[in-house]
């Protein structure tokens, strides 16, 4: 791949990609989504999860112009997304059923594509059979697209929406039903666009991938943004974990008393035992000092992550408790 052609030029414009304002949205009398905002940068990886029905896909049809909110407003690279006839120019989608002429092969999806929008076949060709090669899916391009496996008919629908170069992508559960290669060759290519100054959009059940991939996530929930945060920030529980080897001991006799005095939590591993505490220089340094004068073999200190399912579960689950 050739990192300076013209599909890869970055984006240089300081404006957030995506401002979302005190959006609400009714139909009829049942409000779907109340006073939502949020910003995705320029340059990142945004994820918005939330359970069925939460308000994920009614938010990306707005954003993308196809809905119009019932208050407030969203801008797409400074433009208004409602009002502007040229913003879309900038932005691509793929919802969550691909759209594709099956009978047709998959070249011919790609010129049919192109054709629609007016591109240079034989310029965009090029930039379309790059990102074949990049998802793994140039061998499969002579075929007819029915033939197509799930995780195929996304990788062409994702290519199909990468061809005209846009700065901002907006995905629809990519992952759904697809398999863990295909998923993982989605990841690769959207940390790649990433990495390249674009900007990706991201709804997906699959928390794990989300984790591995974003940047910044909100939680929906009931039609209201519950949760929104750095991604270092979410991984980021406050506890350390102190690891303590046995080594020529044969248990930890001499070191559990001290914690149970200064009402430090433990738990036993095999031969190790790990204390948990809240981040604190004082009672760290007080904790290795005692594992070291007690004889036994300080293994590491490290900080304990949190899986976004977890803390996504939780959230969840506090919500309905109200």
């Amino acid at each position: 791949m050739r990192m300076g052609s013209e599909i890869y030029k970055r984006n240089t414009v300081n404006e957030p990609a995506i401002l979302v304002e005190n959006i609400s949205k009714y139909f009829g009398s049942k409000k779907i989504l109340s006073n939502i905002n949020f910003i995705v940068n320029t340059g990142e990886i945004f994820s918005l999860i939330g359970p069925n029905g939460a308000g994920k896909t009614t938010m990306i049809r707005i954003i993308l112009g196809l809905l119009t909110p019932s208050s407030g407003q969203v801008r797409v690279f400074d433009a208004n997304s409602f009002n502007s006839k040229n913003f879309l120019k900038n932005v691509s989608a793929v919802l969550e059923k691909d759209v594709l002429w099956e009978k047709f092969t998959g070249i011919e999806n790609l010129l049919i594509a192109m054709h629609i929008w007016g591109l240079n076949t034989k310029l965009f060709m090029k930039s379309a059979n790059e990102y074949a090669e990049l998802l793994k899916l140039n061998n499969a391009l002579k075929q007819p697209v029915y033939a197509f496996s799930k995780g195929m008919k996304r990788k062409l629908s994702i290519i199909m929406s990468l061809i005209r170069n846009p700065d901002l992508l907006i995905l629809d559960e990519p992952n759904s039903g697809i398999d863990p290669e295909a998923r993982i060759d989605i990841r690769n290519m959207l940390l790649l666009l990433k990495n390249n100054g674009k900007t990706v959009f991201v709804t997906s059940h699959d928390l794990e991938e989300i984790q591995k991939l974003s940047d910044q996530i909100a939680i929906i929930n009931k039609g209201k943004i519950v949760f929104l945060n750095k991604i270092q920030y979410i991984r980021n529980t406050g506890v350390v974990e102190i690891i303590a080897g046995i080594g020529e001991k044969s248990n930890f006799s001499e070191l559990i008393p001290f914690l149970k005095e200064n009402k430090i939590s433990f738990k036993r591993k095999e031969d190790l035992l790990i204390a948990e505490v809240m981040n604190g220089d004082e009672i760290i340094q007080k904790i290795t000092k005692e594992i070291i004068e007690k004889g036994y073999k300080l293994k590491g200190v490290k900080d304990r992550e949190e899986s976004l399912e977890s803390m996504y579960m939780k959230i969840i689950q506090e919500e309905e408790e109200q």
